[in-house]
């Protein structure tokens, strides 16, 4: 029983599949339907195409897939065939032998055409054969088969089938310019064919607007000249409803109808230089692709896109470059003038800050001989030759590593202290670099200045030396303990040369650094002086 309901099921499946490559209505006059793909529309043996054959179903288009449904008699509802197929249209039921009274009509055809061919054969008989037929692209068309019977009562039994043609693709066929077409219709006017063939893009080839030609319509992608003429271009027979559109060179042009020459040729013409993209769109069209589109290139004119800015430029460029280097001359001559008053103003302040030095030192010496101290005063002797080998050794160098820098500060404090005994501590943070650059002897007068006017003349006891990072800047403090007076305020004369040393290498560096020393008088007493100095100097 199971096998006897799956060979009914199955032939049944195979029944529908069938229906939908050859529909046969089931009203009172069965009417057959097959629609042949547009491959074999054309090809073959065309009778034996009509032919019912089930294995050659590939051949024909599923017509469930072609209109929306079936009405209750099994007739398509708004069947669309598409572009360059066949319908063919039988009765199955229909033959010789059945009485003469079918006929038929198309749309617009009002008259009555009695059926007399019954050469399609459908399941190995001969059938009512009401025709094949092709239409052009977006053509209707309606088929109404009727019978007449032999009573009034039964009245007329008739089956009527509307459908309609898909539109074709459009395709752009030629382009042509305006010379090559008026060449072209001078040829046909003097009946010369041969003198101008109808495409001209080997003239194309030669002009060097494209790099080579296309299998079917006009080459892809070429490139005019800004001076070229207006385009003439061919396209398939277009429907009513076709859109032409031109977008390039900041444009979005609709091109109407109305502006066609003929229902198969349009002009373009004024384009400025640029891209352009034409596009021509069958928004009706229900199969298939519904647009085209062709690509081409106005060029710039040549003193446009090169000759005129190069011969604009250069003489520009030459007159820049002129006065670049004459400005970077005058530059260089100035800086270098300014490096030497720079270093000229850095020798005489340094030419005073020695003597002045000096003259305290002999000062000391002077007092330990008056003690007759001699034994502290050769010693101090010594420590002053050993500290003056070292600043001569330097006398050239602005500036110095950092390490150097205290060097020479602890031989100088060794010095006073053997004049004025105090206390001396030196605190260098970790993360100091003691190579890093400063410029040479920059704590000597700021120390001398702590150690007359804090320690001898102040009272103090102390002079603590700080050594710490403040981000991109060193910080060098100076602290001592003495009550201080109006020198110790920073308006001696060490003070301010050192003051001045650096405003003059802050000049000389051209760069926003911060080159600054700072003077702060404690509450509790003592004095603080701040040098701040660039890491990077």
């Amino acid at each position: 029983m199971m096998r006897v309901v799956f060979i009914l099921c199955l032939f049944f499946c195979c029944a529908t599949v069938m229906a939908q490559h050859t529909v046969i209505t089931y009203g009172k006059i069965p009417l057959g339907i097959r629609v042949l793909k547009a491959e074999y529309a054309l090809k073959g043996d065309v009778m034996k195409i009509f032919e019912y054959d089930e294995n050659r179903s590939d051949e024909f288009h599923d017509i469930s897939m072609l209109c929306s449904g079936f009405d209750e008699f099994g007739v398509p509802e708004n069947l669309v065939l598409p572009h360059g197929s066949q319908i063919i249209l039988f009765l199955p039921t229909i033959t010789k032998d059945t009485e003469k009274n079918y006929w038929y009509n198309w749309a617009g055809d009002y008259t009555n055409t009695l059926i007399r061919d019954f050469d399609y054969n459908y399941k190995g008989k001969k059938v009512a054969f009401l025709g094949a037929k092709m239409y052009s692209p977006g053509t209707s068309d309606n088929l109404h088969v009727l019978r007449t019977v032999a009573t009034v009562e039964e009245g007329r039994v008739f089956v009527n089938l509307k459908y309609k043609v898909d539109l074709a693709p459009p395709r752009i066929v030629d382009i042509y310019l305006f010379s090559e077409m008026m060449e072209y219709s001078e040829s046909v006017y003097t009946e010369d064919f041969e003198r101008v063939p109808r495409s001209n893009y080997d003239k194309w080839i030669e002009e060097g607007y494209i790099d080579s030609l296309s299998q079917e319509g006009p080459p892809p992608n070429p490139v005019f000249p800004h001076d070229r003429d207006d385009f003439f271009i061919n396209t398939s027979r277009l429907s009513p409803s076709a859109e032409i559109y031109l977008t390039g060179g900041g444009k979005y042009t609709k091109i109407s109808q109305e502006e066609h020459l003929t229902d198969d040729t349009f002009i373009i013409g004024s384009l400025e230089p640029g891209d352009y993209r034409l596009i021509i769109e069958e928004p009706d069209k229900v199969y298939g692709k519904k647009f085209t589109d062709y690509e081409f290139v106005i060029r710039k004119p040549g003193w446009e896109r090169y000759g005129y800015w190069v011969v604009s430029i250069i003489p520009f460029l030459i007159l820049v470059f002129l006065v670049y280097r004459s400005v970077t001359r005058r530059k260089i001559k100035n800086l270098a003038l300014l490096q030497k008053i720079s270093d000229a103003e850095l020798k005489a302040i340094r030419a005073q800050l020695n003597p002045h030095f000096l003259f305290n030192s002999l000062n000391a010496i002077q007092n330990l001989v008056n003690k007759q101290d001699t034994e502290v005063a050769n010693d101090y002797i010594v420590k002053l030759s050993r500290l003056l080998r070292t600043v001569l050794a330097q006398s050239d160098d602005t500036l110095h590593s950092l390490h150097q820098e205290l060097e020479i500060s602890r031989l100088y404090i060794e010095l006073e202290q053997m004049r004025s005994p105090f206390s001396f501590d030196l605190v260098i943070a970790k993360e100091i670099d003691q190579n890093m650059l400063v410029p040479s002897m920059i704590l000597q007068p700021y120390l001398e200045n702590a150690v007359i006017h804090g320690i001898v003349n102040g009272k103090g006891d102390r002079i603590l030396v700080r050594i710490y990072d403040n981000g991109p800047s060193c910080l060098l403090e100076i602290t001592d303990n003495g009550k201080g007076s109006e020198k110790h305020n920073g308006n001696g004369k060490g003070m301010s040369l050192g003051k001045e040393r650096l405003d003059i290498l802050a000049r000389q560096l051209e760069q926003d650094v911060k080159l600054d020393v700072t003077t702060t008088e404690l509450p509790e007493g003592g004095f603080r002086v701040i040098i701040e100095i660039p890491k990077d100097l």
